[in-house]
């Protein structure tokens, strides 16, 4: 019996199966580990940016409060990792929170001694608002949501 017309077809069969264990292979060492690894360094150093912006933005207007009452709006990535976040006062400091462990942090704003408290909290869902109250004695800061850019934008 001749089986010579076989050949190419269990050649390309076999190769065709090493291919396709290849890639299986690949996708499952790469989704395993690599990427959300990845994923969790990236959601870290945009988490670290996004509390660098709102301490930028809180010393700026801390700063430029000689008026009794300054407002303005941030605008910062709505989801880190694709999961919401949020921004608190805690002790003259802001505290980014994050359902995943490894993507947080404080930062303390430098501020004048005329500042005399930061209180708040924003999520995520709503652009932030910074609003600095306050006269000759002294400064309140407050973090919240900005409802009126979302209801406008």
């Amino acid at each position: 019996m001749d089986d010579r017309g076989l050949t190419p077809v269990v050649s390309e069969t076999l190769v065709i199966g090493l291919v396709l264990l290849y890639i299986g292979l690949l996708t499952v060492v790469l989704y395993g580990s690599v990427i959300p690894e990845y994923q969790t360094t990236t959601g870290a150093e945009i988490g670290d940016r996004v509390l660098a912006t709102a301490t930028d933005r809180v010393e700026q207007d801390a700063t430029e409060s000689y008026r009794l009452d300054v407002r303005s709006s941030v605008e910062l990535p709505s989801t880190i990792n694709d999961r919401a976040y949020s921004l608190r006062a805690e002790n003259r400091t802001l505290v980014l929170e994050h359902p995943h462990p490894e993507i947080g942090g404080r930062a303390r704003p430098a501020l004048p001694e005329s500042v005399r408290a930061i209180n708040g909290n924003w999520r995520s869902h709503a652009p932030l608002l910074i609003r600095v109250v306050g006269d000759e004695t002294g400064y309140r800061i407050t973090i919240e949501e900005d409802n009126d850019a979302t209801q406008h934008g």
